[in-house]
């Protein structure tokens, strides 16, 4: 199916759309987790915004994986945040195929 946005055509929605829900079964997954550790509300939240921090520092957002030094690049590689990223690029910027997320899908599915 083929899908204009913005004037582009993105032909690969389903895949899109699979990705998205990987992230969103993630994201909530490690707010259960966070909720089942912690006993208040205000502990909860400060441990999703450390969390959230942690994830923000640890990508490709701030310093590329090209910069960092190996041992750091390759945790920033296993970051989910930055898993994801990478999924969604090569889907909507790149149009790439299935074959080419298939490693992507299968670390985002190994957090779950």
């Amino acid at each position: 199916m083929i899908v204009v946005f913005y004037g582009e055509r993105v032909e690969n929605i389903a895949l899109i759309l699979i990705v998205l829900f990987l992230i969103i079964a993630l994201y909530t997954f490690i707010g259960v987790i966070l909720g089942l550790f912690f006993n208040t509300e205000e502990t909860v939240l400060l441990g999703a915004i450390t969390i959230s921090i942690l994830f923000l520092v640890l990508s490709e957002f701030i310093l590329p994986i090209e910069a960092a030094p190996p041992l750091v690049g390759t945790l920033v590689s296993l970051n989910p945040f930055v898993i994801a990223e990478t999924a969604l690029r090569k889907l909507l910027i790149f149009n790439l195929s299935f074959g080419s997320i298939q490693s992507d899908l299968l670390k985002l599915s190994g957090y779950l």
